[in-house]
């Protein structure tokens, strides 16, 4: 069976990365005006989870090396016309030492902002900002991971059970 008979889904790994004081890393793409979380797409030809994709790309993009812990927030957004349906993965990537470890920005990067977890509206297009935000109130109340279909609200889900990985059970959703 080919590939263009089946329906590819675009899987997406995205880092809450902060520093010891709360500070949460935004990073900014090159030609782009707004921020984004840290991580990016999975290389669907080495078979990468969405947890590798964003250790990966993190690393790429910054020089700093994580490892993606929790899902935090799980978003669907529904296939349309002849893009792929994309699901993003917001993972809570732990914190590095206050002494800001120098930020290598990669090719695509035009820059990096520490900022206060309140303000992610002000650097944050709507639907990365309300990713964000849901995950840092999953990482603050530590809640269940909040499911969202295109970036509403669709349903609360229990966290995974702490014997398995993560990233390899949501393959099949």
């Amino acid at each position: 069976m080919s590939n263009t008979s089946r329906p590819r889904t675009h899987t997406f790994g995205l880092g809450i990365i902060r520093e010891e004081r709360g500070l949460l890393l935004l990073l900014r793409r090159r030609g782009e005006e707004l921020w984004r979380l840290p991580g990016g797409s999975e290389r669907a030809e080495l078979g990468e989870t969405a947890d590798e994709a964003c250790q990966r790309v993190i690393h790429e993009e910054t020089g700093i090396r994580v490892t993606p812990h929790t899902a935090l927030v799980i978003d669907r957004v529904l296939a349309s016309g002849k893009d792929p349906e994309e699901r993003y993965t917001v993972f809570n990537c732990g914190a590095i030492e206050y002494q800001k470890p120098s930020i290598l920005l990669g090719p695509e990067l035009s820059g990096y902002v520490w900022i206060q977890p309140d303000r992610t509206a002000d650097y944050l297009d709507v639907f990365y900002g309300r990713r964000a935000q849901l995950g840092l109130d999953a990482l603050e109340e530590g809640s269940g991971i909040p499911i969202l279909d295109g970036g509403n609200q669709a349903r609360d889900r229990p966290e995974p059970p702490a014997f398995s990985p993560f990233s390899r059970s949501i393959r099949s959703w």
